[in-house]
């Protein structure tokens, strides 16, 4: 997943929450649609390994207590590399395992829940699907500073990135990531490498890095084709 802006994409997709404005808070609502769009990852796939794993404790302001993320890149073959994140979902996680070129294109994707002998093919779709013609384009800052995390009883150097995206409206929205050379799923900017994110945080959202390993195995089985 390489994008040309990929600070701003989280931003973008998630709807653009204001900088210091109030967030609601829901104790009822269930969270997984939010967690599935504000966990994801923009990483360098072309530095995959098979078998890296990361996985992310994640909370909500509001909401009562906690949920896990995984990414896991799982299997390699000469068209690039299988990576699964495992979301939170009711009644069970699921799991959405996606097949990648190493030059970060989506070759094919399936969605299932952990351990499913039948999950749903969600790429290539059948027909294709339908562009929004969108509004005005934001501007994007970067804020970049050195900082220590204490994680998992581990000390991570990290680089900590604040990227701020103001609208023609004048609301701005804001995403803090913190990236260390010592976590997988690299991410990757022009010539420079920042590492995996350690810490994310965004609006009422908070995800942390509890474990990371090199035995990943896969968790969603793709039928034969």
């Amino acid at each position: 997943m390489n994008m040309k802006h990929p600070f701003s994409l989280l931003l973008l997709v998630a709807g653009c929450q204001a900088v210091g404005s109030s967030v609601p808070e829901d104790r009822t609502t269930d969270p997984s649609a939010e967690i599935a769009v504000a966990s994801q990852l923009v990483y360098d796939v072309g530095s995959l390994k098979p078998g890296q794993w990361v996985r992310y404790t994640v909370k909500i302001a509001g909401a009562s207590g906690t949920w896990s993320v995984k990414y896991a890149c799982v299997e390699e073959d000469p068209e690039g590399v299988w990576v699964e994140n495992k979301l939170p979902a009711l009644p069970r996680p699921m799991v959405v395992k996606s097949k990648l070129s190493r030059d970060g294109k989506l070759v094919e994707q399936w969605v299932g829940e952990a351990g499913s002998a039948s999950p749903a093919k969600t790429w290539p779709l059948r027909s294709a699907p339908t562009k929004s013609a969108g509004g005005p384009a934001p501007t994007e800052s970067l804020h970049e500073q050195a900082e220590s995390l204490t994680l998992a009883e581990r000390t991570y150097a990290c680089t900590k990135v604040i990227s701020v995206l103001t609208y023609p409206d004048k609301r701005s929205s804001a995403v803090e990531n913190w990236y260390s050379p010592d976590v997988p799923f690299t991410f990757k900017s022009g010539t420079r490498t920042y590492g995996g994110v350690a810490r994310r945080r965004f609006g009422r959202f908070t995800m942390e890095l509890s474990a990371a390993g090199t035995d990943a195995t896969p968790e969603l089985q793709v039928p034969p084709q």
